[in-house]
C-alpha cells in the first residue's frame, strides 16, 4: 500500500492496526512514510533478545530473534532513536555445552544496557545452571546502573545461582518471576522494602523470606505463584500466603510433588498413587479476596510393559479446596486445573489413566456449600504427548457422568491444548 492510497484515518488507528501486525509486515509499513516508519518502528524494536543462541530456549521458538551484544550497539549507534523503543529486554546467559558463557568474553554489555532509556521488562535466563559471582564485574554494574531505571516494573530472572537481590533494591519492581536458582540478601540494602503486585516463584532450591522482606513487602500482593516440590515447601511458603492475606486475588499452585517409588509386581493392574496421602494441605481459607485459583500438575504416568504407576496429584488439590469455608471463600469465582500427563508409554497406555481420575471427589467439593460463589470451573488437559488419542479422551470426558454434573451446574470448561508453560 502506498502513501496516497492510505484512506484518511488517525494514525492512532493505525497504530492499533498495526500492533497485530508481524515482522515482516512491520518492516513492509515502516517504508511506507515518516510516520509509518515511527509507529512500526514502536512495535519491531519494542522486545530485544540478547545473546549467542546455538541451542533455543522452549519459549523461544526462533533462534533468529538472538542478537550479539555488538550487533545490537552498532545498530544503535547508526540509529540511536532505536534503542528508546525498547520496553522487554531478554539476556541469555547461557553456557553452551563444552563452552564457557558468552558474556563472559563480551566487553559491550556495560555500554549497552544504559542505552535503553525507557525499559519497562527485563529477563535474565540461563538454561544450564550459572552462578552469579561467574558473570563479568562489568556485566553485573551494568545490571545495578539498568535497575536505577523510574519505568523498570517487571524482573525475570530463571537459572541463576545466588542472584544478590539487593542488585534490585533500587529499584521500583512490581512483578518478580524467580526460576530455579537461590535468591540471596546480604542485608546492605539501606532502602525500605518495596512493595510487589506479583511474583512468580519457581523451584527454588533456598528461599529465605526474612531476607526477601528487606527487599520487598507483600502485604500488596494482588498475584502469586508458587511451585511445590515437597512437604517442606508448603511450610516455606505460608508465610507468604499470611502476608499477602488480605490482598492476594490470583493464586497458582503448580504441584510438583515429589514421593517415594511404588514398585508394580503385576502385569495388566494399573496402580494410582494418592497424592493426598502424608502432605499437608496448603490453607486457603485465610486469603480474604481471592476471586481466582489455578492448579497445574504434572501426571506422571511411569509404563514397564502392561504394569503402570500412576501419581494423581487432584486429590491433594481438593484437599486444599476443602480448607476453604463459606466465611472464608470471599469472591472465589474461577477455578483452573491444567494436567498434563508425562512419563513413559503414554502413546500407547495412558488412556487408562483416564479412568482412574477422582472425578466423584472433584464434582463433590466444586459443588459443596463452601464454594458457592465458584461460576467457573476449567479443566485443560495436555495432550502434547498423546494426540493420536486425543478424541478418545475428550470423549471420555465429556461423557464422565461425575464430570456431567459440573457440566449441568453450568460452571464446567473442558479444553485440550497441544502444550503450555507454566
Amino acid at each position: 500500500m502506498t502513501e496516497k492510497n492510505l484512506p484518511q484515518l488517525p494514525y492512532e488507528i493505525y497504530g492499533l492496526i498495526l500492533y497485530f501486525c508481524d515482522k515482516p509486515n512491520l518492516k513492509k509499513a515502516s517504508l511506507v512514510n515518516r510516520s509509518f516508519y515511527e509507529i512500526s518502528h514502536l512495535y519491531l524494536f519494542r522486545s530485544m533478545l540478547v545473546g549467542e543462541r546455538i541451542t533455543v530456549r522452549d519459549s523461544v521458538k526462533d533462534a533468529s530473534e538472538f542478537l550479539k551484544p555488538t550487533k545490537i550497539l552498532s545498530l544503535i549507534e547508526a540509529h540511536p532513536n532505536i534503542a528508546k523503543y525498547v520496553r522487554s529486554l531478554t539476556i541469555d546467559c547461557s553456557r553452551e555445552y563444552h563452552n564457557e558463557c558468552w558474556i563472559t568474553d563480551d566487553t559491550t554489555m556495560q555500554d549497552l544496557l544504559p542505552r535503553f532509556e525507557e525499559l519497562e521488562e527485563i529477563t535474565i535466563y540461563a538454561q544450564t545452571m550459572t552462578l552469579w559471582e561467574s558473570l563479568p564485574s562489568n556485566f553485573q554494574h551494568a545490571l545495578k546502573t539498568v535497575f536505577r531505571k523510574s519505568q523498570l516494573h517487571t524482573f525475570h530472572i530463571h537459572g541463576i545461582l545466588g542472584f544478590p537481590l539487593e542488585v534490585v533494591s533500587a529499584s521500583r519492581i512490581r512483578h518478580l518471576s524467580y526460576n530455579v536458582g537461590a535468591p540471596r540478601s546480604d542485608g546492605t540494602s539501606t532502602l525500605p522494602p518495596h512493595p510487589l503486585e506479583s511474583l512468580i516463584l519457581g523451584r527454588l532450591y533456598y528461599f529465605d523470606l526474612p531476607q526477601f522482606q528487606t527487599i520487598f513487602s507483600l502485604d500488596h500482593l494482588v498475584e502469586l505463584h508458587l511451585t511445590i516440590q515437597c512437604s517442606a515447601d508448603i511450610g516455606k511458603f505460608d508465610p507468604i500466603l499470611g502476608l499477602s492475606a488480605a490482598s492476594l486475588e490470583v493464586l497458582t499452585i503448580r504441584a510438583l510433588l515429589n514421593f517415594d517409588p511404588v514398585e508394580i509386581a503385576y502385569e495388566h493392574i494399573g496402580r494410582v498413587l494418592n497424592a493426598h496421602q502424608n502432605v499437608p494441605c496448603i490453607n486457603l481459607g485465610q486469603l480474604q479476596k481471592l476471586r481466582r485459583l489455578i492448579f497445574c500438575a504434572d501426571l506422571h504416568i511411569t509404563c514397564s510393559r502392561e504394569a503402570m504407576l500412576y501419581i494423581c496429584r487432584i486429590p491433594w488439590m481438593i484437599g486444599c479446596l476443602e480448607t476453604l469455608s463459606t466465611s472464608s471463600v470471599g469472591s472465589l469465582s474461577e477455578v483452573t486445573f491444567n494436567v498434563r500427563p508425562v512419563g513413559l508409554g503414554l502413546e500407547r497406555d495412558s488412556r487408562y489413566f483416564y479412568f482412574n481420575y477422582p472425578w466423584q471427589d472433584l464434582a463433590d467439593t466444586l459443588l459443596s456449600s463452601n464454594l458457592a460463589t465458584v461460576k467457573k470451573v476449567n479443566l485443560t488437559i495436555n495432550n502434547a504427548a498423546i494426540q493420536s488419542h486425543r478424541e478418545q479422551f475428550m470423549d471420555i470426558l465429556r461423557r464422565d457422568l461425575h464430570l456431567a454434573r459440573l457440566r449441568d451446574a453450568g460452571i464446567l470448561s473442558i479444553d485440550a491444548v497441544q502444550d503450555w508453560e507454566y
